[in-house]
């Protein structure tokens, strides 16, 4: 292909019908309506879509809406959540709730604004905002904690209720009779399998869709199944003794729905079901599946592990931000992925035994390290991670 060259003349040589032409559009804008705003007195007009900082709102009564179910820190992309859950007390009047977050953090300089925390958040308790300057005179100071997202956040009415006296059901449920316990499983909240509370019957959330399926599902069993009998049975330890406050929770499709409590003598009572499985679980136990059906014999739960696990660059020996981390055991059992953050990761409710760590990260060659898992105590196994050879980063 041939191109014209243009013929360099003297009058274009000097420039004058360039700058002249550019000046004439400067001109023609000197006398139209001007859309430069004074900053920061003025401000842009955001949408209704507009994805600022992530925050989160309490309800009308004051009460914070966030259930520490971990929803939002295993969803996020460049795991720029971390979550620290606690329980109620037995006497707080929100004991239904189960949990609360004691420690919810959020790195701003991590955060990519992407909304999906809004989305799979089951309470809705996390919003994106319209909130857009971020500023920071250090790394701390952009870790965002509990009272900062809730000074952003503010207040947002609750239009579920779900937690309301006329929704959350009876507040004892181990010692309810059974007929006072029959009524839909999807008007009780369901727990999570990682110890949370999800939502309910009722919610908006496109990212929730497993758990309604799971809802269905149990509803479904629920309408349509063969008739059975009250589900009873109790949960002792190891040594024999009744376990007080073990949760025993209906389980469809790896989703658990209507959950009973232990008594003080380890008795649980479920209503009648057409759901075949159930899970037994609680706090510093492994957890148990089981047929749904009435257990002649007691349930006995074995004392758990518990695993912190911490990521290293091999050499500089500095602390990885982000990785996944999976547990093996001899017996060919594999647990996880379980998100890992710059403090590591601890892992609770573990079998006992001898067990393979096995760490990833990206960019870095997988490693392993081996240990013995002790019941009732916390194992530590320190990871180095060697980056791979030819990274951008070196």
């Amino acid at each position: 292909m041939r191109v014209k060259r243009v013929e360099n003349r003297g009058w274009i040589r000097l420039y004058l019908p360039t700058i002249f032409a550019g000046m004439w559009v400067t001109l023609k804008h000197l006398f139209r309506r001007k859309d430069t705003l004074q900053y920061p007195e003025q401000r842009p007009f955001l949408g209704p879509r507009y994805r600022g900082v992530p925050v989160l709102v309490k309800d009308e009564t004051g009460r914070e809406k966030c259930v520490a179910c971990y929803m939002c820190q295993w969803v996020c992309p460049p795991l720029a959540i971390s979550i620290e859950a606690a329980e109620y007390p037995p006497d707080h009047p929100l004991h239904q709730i189960e949990k609360y977050p004691a420690r919810f953090e959020i790195n701003m300089l991590r955060c990519i604004y992407c909304g999906l925390c809004e989305e799979a958040c089951p309470e809705e308790a996390i919003f994106m905002s319209r909130t857009y300057a971020v500023v920071g005179t250090s790394r701390e100071t952009m870790i965002f904690d509990k009272q900062t997202l809730y000074e952003i956040g503010g207040v947002r009415p609750d239009e579920i209720r779900k937690w309301s006296p006329e929704r959350k059901g009876p507040p004892a449920r181990s010692h309810v009779p059974p007929q006072a316990l029959v009524e839909p499983p999807s008007l009780h909240y369901p727990a999570d399998p990682a110890g949370g509370c999800g939502r309910g019957g009722v919610g908006s959330s496109s990212m929730g869709l497993p758990r309604h399926l799971g809802a269905a599902a149990l509803a479904a069993a629920w309408a349509f199944g063969p008739a059975a009998a009250a589900i009873t049975g109790q949960v002792v330890d190891e040594r024999g003794r009744p376990l007080e406050g073990a949760k025993a929770c209906l389980l469809v499709a790896e989703v658990e729905g209507l959950c009973a409590q232990t008594d003080e003598a380890g008795a649980f009572v479920l209503p009648e079901s057409r759901v075949p499985k159930m899970r037994i679980r609680m706090d510093g136990y492994v957890p148990v599946t089981l047929p749904a059906v009435t257990q002649t014999r007691a349930i006995v739960l074995e004392r758990a592990a518990v695993l912190r696990v911490v990521l290293r660059e091999k050499g500089s020996g500095r602390a990885l931000a982000g990785g996944q981390v999976y547990v093996s055991y001899t017996t060919g059992r594999q647990l996880g992925p379980f998100p890992a953050n710059e403090n590591g990761v601890r892992v609770r409710s573990l079998p006992r035994g001898e067990a393979v760590v096995r760490a990833e990260a990206a960019g870095y060659a997988p490693a392993t390290c081996v240990l013995k898992l002790v019941a009732g105590e916390e194992g530590v196994c320190t990871v180095h991670l060697e980056r791979h050879a030819g990274d951008p980063r070196d």
